[in-house]
């Protein structure tokens, strides 16, 4: 499909390399630092669930010069996440609109598009409103690097804490951690199956000795569920919650300091987490009052199709 000067198609495994060189480009601009290797940006595409021939849109010049990349991926039923890389050029602006309006074609109503945008990045913010994206809440990323052992962590009478027992512990963290949610500004309740894949339950990112569980006797009171990136020689806290009547006492910190402790017995100094500014519990507090500071912020927009 040509519009104006550059023309449109949907990637093609052959278009691998140049599209992760994209990626990297913008990641490095936006975040300091890749998010994904070559390789997971090859198993995100051959998916189950993601299809290259409905969900991508690429743009190149009349002389065949990449200009964009779109995607859209499955998040939840009628929820899709939004990404849009760009190279810097006149018509980026112009491409960028014309790849998200592409992608949007065939999609039924009432399907919701949330892009998650770096604060840095303002042509991509531009485009997503000028392209009926309202925005959304405001997150700041929050990193720790650590020179030297964390302190260690103090736990409430009688709670305790231990790694994640697979075969067996799914359905209490599921649990737990969708009751800790339950007060965040953008809560959005997940079954199980949608819980599990959201967090790579049954992927090999998925490492059950990086997810802890604070209990009290049998219940699951809180969870510190976490992953290493190796791209970046980082950890990530990925989900960090705990029950609403078991908060006050400290387990939260308890959590994140065990976390962090488990993390640079591994050597890795350096561990991520993301958090809405304006969280209801207050959670950016607690993560400065353990030593993290915020190193970057992104912004969500969405589009419901109608």
């Amino acid at each position: 499909m040509r519009e104006g000067k550059f023309k449109l198609r949907w990637a093609t495994l052959l278009d691998l390399d140049i599209v992760y060189n994209l990626m990297v480009q913008q990641n490095i601009a936006d975040l300091g630092h890749a998010l994904l290797s070559i390789e997971g940006l090859r198993e995100r595409w051959q998916a189950p669930d993601f299809s290259l021939s409905e969900h991508s849109q690429i743009a190149f010049s009349a002389a065949d010069q990449l200009l964009g990349y779109a995607e859209i991926r499955p998040y939840h039923p009628n929820q899709f996440s939004t990404q849009l890389y760009l190279t810097s050029n006149p018509s980026s602006f112009a491409v960028g609109q014309r790849l998200l309006k592409s992608l949007e074609a065939g999609l039924p109503s009432d399907t919701q598009l949330i892009a998650r945008v770096s604060g840095k990045n303002e042509r991509n913010q531009q485009i997503f409103a000028a392209s009926g994206y309202g925005r959304g809440l405001t997150f700041l990323i929050m990193e720790i690097e650590m020179a030297e052992a964390p302190p260690a962590p103090v736990w409430p009478a009688g709670v305790g804490v231990r790694p994640f027992t697979p075969n067996q512990d799914e359905q209490a963290t599921y649990a737990t951690d969708e009751a800790a949610s339950r007060d965040k500004g953008y809560s959005n309740p997940m079954s199980f199956a949608a819980w599990a894949k959201r967090m790579s339950l049954n992927t090999e990112r998925f490492d059950p000795t990086l997810w802890f569980l604070a209990c009290y006797e049998e219940e699951v009171v809180g969870v510190s569920l976490n992953f290493y990136l190796p791209e970046n020689d980082c950890g990530l806290i990925d989900h960090l919650g705990v029950r609403r009547s078991w908060r006050g006492r400290g387990i939260g910190l308890a959590l994140l300091q065990h976390s962090f402790a488990a993390f640079f017995a591994r050597g890795v100094k350096k561990v991520q987490l993301s958090v809405d500014s304006g969280s209801l519990t207050n959670a950016p507090r607690l993560y400065e009052k353990a030593g993290m500071h915020t190193v970057q912020t992104y912004r969500i927009y969405s589009k419901t199709i109608s």
